[in-house]
């Protein structure tokens, strides 16, 4: 056995051992009655309960994810979680019928190729003959233990087909199962959504505010008789959540004392205090107050001021964007996808996001300066995805022990300690690397949103596909070129000749780092997720010291939803992986399937117990992770075909068929199956609803929480001490359903 094969079992036993105790973790903390919230927060919030301690065996939360159907996952957890799980199950899918042709047929003949054994012994390969290249046991069962121009890479050019022909079904039948259930969720429901009624409206030609909303109501109330029924115009909300904003701090903080002296109270009702800070700079300076009676005094002054601005931003600060409303879901969603006005350029019409998923900011923003937005962000993106590793050269040089010491040179001693020398010089630069990847996926979603995007949703997606493009370039081409390149940097100097022979050789060694790094992935990441040790930890840190009041307790576990701008690339970084490796190291694709099967009961899991949407865009992200899919194929390939011409296969043309094959496919599902994603049918707007909402609810589903006129004696009341009953026939539960606990 190699030192390479046994570092790899060694890496993988020690990831199986930490998933190990991260299970029994979440064995020993599920069982906790305290922890429900944790592990069964959308029971809690919906006020059903968690289950009962006892009848919770270790693998019941296995048995139930795999017992939910997609339909029983799209009502409990929302269109888009099931979106995401697809990803999943589609990959297990596809990969593991590769297996049956791959490592049943193609696997045996790799091993038995003998092509390393003799690759040391050939002086015209290797510079230096005296000097041997070690492969290891993973090398000899990939593809590049294959003799050049042997006829054995005819069992490799069926895999490549056998593979495509595999992912077209399997990505054909999820994508017709994923649009009908998305027809189902718009079409069939008990109660429609506000969101169907509403169209939003930008690019209105230029008016005066005091006109604006009248302008908005002449134009649709001519264009659409008798089912018009009214327009919100979109104002600058920024001053006035500024205010509602700091008003909510204050009403959190005077409840926090409220309950801070409640408890002091009944420890001892004589020595009680009533809470004081320092009303200066981050309460450290300036006279000290009583905190109640100042929060109740700033809680008045800002109740008149918030009516104040509301009164303002409603009158003065119009943009020219509207929410329309009709009293019909078809003529709303004909006139979403229709075109109102000679210049097209002016009111310009799409579907309304949904209430929650709305950014208010950006819907006043001109149509030419999002395109220049857009330019621009699409600029700074190609910098991002092709000169990343300069800043991490750069922040990697500065967290060097050497440069530490420069820059804080009274922590030199500490320094100096050679076990503290050895931890700090083996963890810093990749420490570096993980905060700056860590970052990567918010900077991408800040960038995003400053395209002048409308929806959150729309948001996520645009993050989605830059963080995937930096993924291909930067992690799956940087490891495959380089490290194949750089990794034979001096033969290829010596012996430029020889530069073909020993990219193809070592090419397939790469797939040895992605086994582990996927292993890394699988067996960690997944066991992170299922425990959630890391949130449990925080909710009972926040519970012993800073939680006084229920809204905080729940603030303090709130669940949030899937990270879909990050999660979904990091996952389809794996399906490249699989897909370009699938046939040079067909060994890839049992830890591809452990790793999709896995995540998908644990997402699952996830998706059907813990995780609460902020948002619901109908599945809008599926398009999205379809392309994805059928890039990753294009890309395996044109890899394939690069590689089989290395090997020197004299009917690599065969294979010249299958990337024209890909993009056929792809023009295909793009026209007979992604507009079902992009717009809604008038067939299925049409389809009868038992309960539809009134232009009252909808009006009020569009209308910001900041301008929303409330009373200054309801300003002050403490929030009610149990969340509410938060389920609705068509709305999901949503993280927003804690605000209004």
């Amino acid at each position: 056995m190699t030192t390479s094969t046994s570092a790899f079992l060694t890496s993988l036993f020690t990831n199986i051992v930490i998933f190990a105790v991260l299970f029994v973790v979440f064995l020993v903390l599920v069982k906790r009655a305290s922890l429900a919230v944790i592990y069964y927060s959308k029971r809690v919030l919906q006020g059903s309960g968690a289950p009962d301690p006892k009848s919770v065996g270790p693998f019941t939360w296995l048995r139930d994810a795999i017992r939910a159907s997609d339909t029983e996952l799209a009502e409990r957890a929302g269109l888009d979680a099931l979106v995401y799980i697809t990803l999943f199950k589609t990959a297990i899918q596809i990969f593991g019928v590769s297996m049956l042709y791959c490592i049943i047929i193609e696997l045996p003949v790799n091993v038995t190729g003998g092509y390393y054994e003799d690759f040391n012994s050939t002086p015209d390969v290797v510079a230096d003959p005296n000097k041997q290249i070690q492969f290891t046991g993973f090398d000899k069962m990939s593809m590049g233990n294959i003799s050049k121009k042997s006829a054995r890479l005819w069992c490799h050019a069926f895999a490549c087909y056998f593979v495509a022909i595999t992912a077209y079904y399997f990505l054909w039948t999820n994508y017709k199962k994923m649009s009908d259930l998305r027809a189902l969720f718009l079409g069939g429901v008990t109660r429609a959504a506000p969101r169907q009624y509403a169209v939003l409206v930008t690019d209105i030609p230029e008016a005066d505010a005091k006109t604006r909303h009248s302008q908005v109501d002449s134009f649709f109330r001519r264009l659409h008789p008798g089912t018009f029924e009214s327009a919100t115009v979109i104002s600058k909300y920024a001053k006035v959540e500024k205010v509602y904003q700091e008003k909510e701090k204050i009403r959190k903080k005077l409840a926090h004392a409220e309950a801070v002296y409640a408890e002091a109270q009944r420890k001892d009702v004589e020595k009680a205090k009533r809470p004081q800070h320092k009303v200066g700079f981050l309460g450290l300076v300036g006279n000290k107050v009583d905190t109640i009676d100042w929060c109740r005094d700033q809680l008045a002054a800002l109740g008149a001021k918030l009516a104040d601005e509301q009164a303002a931003t409603t009158n003065d600060r119009t943009i020219n964007s509207a929410m329309v409303y009709f009293n019909s879901r078809a003529v709303a969603t004909m006139a979403a996808q229709s075109v109102h006005a000679k210049k097209a350029e002016t009111w310009q019409t799409q579907v309304a996001p949904e209430p929650r998923d709305v950014i208010w900011a950006n819907l006043g923003i001109p149509w030419w300066e999002k395109f220049v937005r857009q330019s621009a962000v699409y600029g700074i993106t190609f910098l991002i995805v092709f000169f990343f590793m300069i800043p991490i050269t750069i922040v990697s040089g500065f967290s060097t022990l050497d440069n530490l010491k420069k820059f804080a040179p009274f922590l030199k001693s500490v320094f100096n300690i050679s076990a503290i020398s050895a931890i700090l010089q083996a963890f810093l630069p990749q420490l570096a690397l993980i905060i700056f990847l860590a970052i990567l996926p918010k900077l991408l979603l800040f960038l995003t949103v400053k395209e002048g995007i409308a929806s959150i949703a729309h948001a996520n997606r645009g993050t989605a596909g830059k963080y995937y493009y930096f993924m291909v370039f930067n992690v799956f081409l940087g490891v495959t070129v380089a490290g194949s390149a750089l990794g034979q940097l001096k033969q290829m100097t010596k012996n430029p000749s020889g530069i073909v022979d020993l990219l193809g050789s070592s090419i397939p060694q790469q797939a040895t780092f992605f086994i582990t790094f996927i292993a890394l992935k699988t067996f960690i990441g997944n066991g992170l997720a299922l425990s959630q040790v890391v949130r449990a930890l925080i909710y009972l840190v926040k519970l012993k010291f800073l939680v006084k009041t229920e809204e905080e307790k729940l603030a303090a576990w709130a669940p949030g939803q899937f990270n879909y701008g990050a999660n979904v690339p990091n996952d389809l970084l794996m399906v490249i992986l699989g897909m370009c490796y699938a046939v040079i190291a067909p060994i890839i694709l049992p830890f591809c399937v452990l790793y999709f099967g896995l995540s998908y009961v644990v997402k699952k899991n996830l998706a059907l117990e813990v995780m609460v949407p902020d948002y619901e865009s109908g599945g809008r992200m599926y398009p999205h992770i379809h392309k994805r899919f059928l890039a990753s194929l294009f890309v395996s390939q044109i890899t394939l075909l690069g590689y089989f011409g290395i090997m020197q296969f004299t009917a690599t043309p065969v294979l010249i068929p299958l990337p024209i094959l890909t993009a056929v496919f792809h023009l295909y599902t793009k026209k007979s199956l992604e507009t079902r994603f992009s717009s809604t049918a008038i067939e299925v707007a049409l389809q009868d609803v038992k309960e539809e909402p009134s232009v009252a609810e909808v009006t009020a589903a569009y209308t910001p929480e900041y301008m929303v006129n409330e009373s200054v004696e309801t300003d002050i009341e403490a929030p009610p001490s149990k969340a509410p009953e938060i389920y609705r026939d068509s709305e999901p539960l949503t993280s927003n359903s804690l605000k209004s606990a």
